[in-house]
């Protein structure tokens, strides 16, 4: 069987019932079995129509489905849980996330594994950090913690790929935790705005992909930074 990793989210509604019955959904399924689960995290929300403050966990299950399969039957937990796709990056009372299967990695248009943002997302980081410090990402090959501890470093120096660089952005005052460097400077991380992804520099910084995220320049930086640098606040168990 496969063990998968799930991130779970949404700021609609009472998160930890809606987070029960979904739980309780997947639970009696006889290809699924359950495993481990975070505990429930308050975090900034992302995404220009998100709304408020979203409630974050993680869970693990294993599986003999194949991941497109395990994809459906999650999106049916959502649909099921009142979750409307009309805005991307909206606020949601229920979000799943397929983060990681086993060391797979696959790359499809209907789905990517590991998730593409799953490494620099403290809403995902942190919560795996709770319960699975030595999970490996595949790319990266990085466990859960060496990431933890790089995205918390501070000040956080990140590079960009693009040009114009986003010292352009007046981002200072609202992130001062960042630092940007462009030209192959040390940086812990970076990212790119354009161009054929990539998954870490030569010297291998980890990159994120933002090519595709929901906005204009100013909003998908803005985005990825709050990803980046916001502290997850540990609220309850599950």
């Amino acid at each position: 069987m496969r063990v998968c990793w799930i991130g779970i989210g949404g700021n609609l509604g009472n998160s930890h019932e809606v987070f029960d019955v979904a739980w309780d959904e997947l639970a009696p399924q006889l290809d699924l079995q359950l495993g481990l689960r975070s505990g429930i995290y308050h975090t900034s929300p992302v995404g220009q129509h998100a709304g408020d403050t979203f409630s974050n966990a993680v869970f693990s299950l294993s599986t003999t489905l194949e991941p497109a399969q395990l994809l459906t039957r999650l999106q049916a937990v959502e649909i099921s849980l009142g979750r409307k796709k009309n805005v991307r990056w909206g606020n949601r009372p229920i979000d799943l996330d397929l983060l990681f299967v086993d060391q797979m990695v696959m790359d499809e248009p209907s789905l990517t594994i590991p998730h593409r943002a799953a490494w620099y997302r403290r809403f995902v980081i942190d919560p795996l950090f709770e319960v699975a410090p030595a999970l490996r990402h595949p790319l990266l090959n990085q466990t859960i913690t060496e990431l933890k501890v790089r995205l918390s470093t501070r000040p956080l120096i990140i590079e960009c790929l693009d040009s114009p660089p986003p010292q352009s952005v007046d981002l200072t005052s609202r992130f001062p935790d960042a630092r940007f460097v462009t030209g192959g400077k040390p940086a812990s991380i970076g990212f790119q705005l354009s161009g054929v992804p990539l998954a870490t520099t030569g010297e291998g910084v980890p990159i994120a992909d933002i090519t595709n995220t929901p906005g204009g320049t100013n909003q998908r930086i803005t985005d990825f930074l709050t990803s980046v640098l916001d502290e997850p606040q540990r609220v309850s168990d599950w």
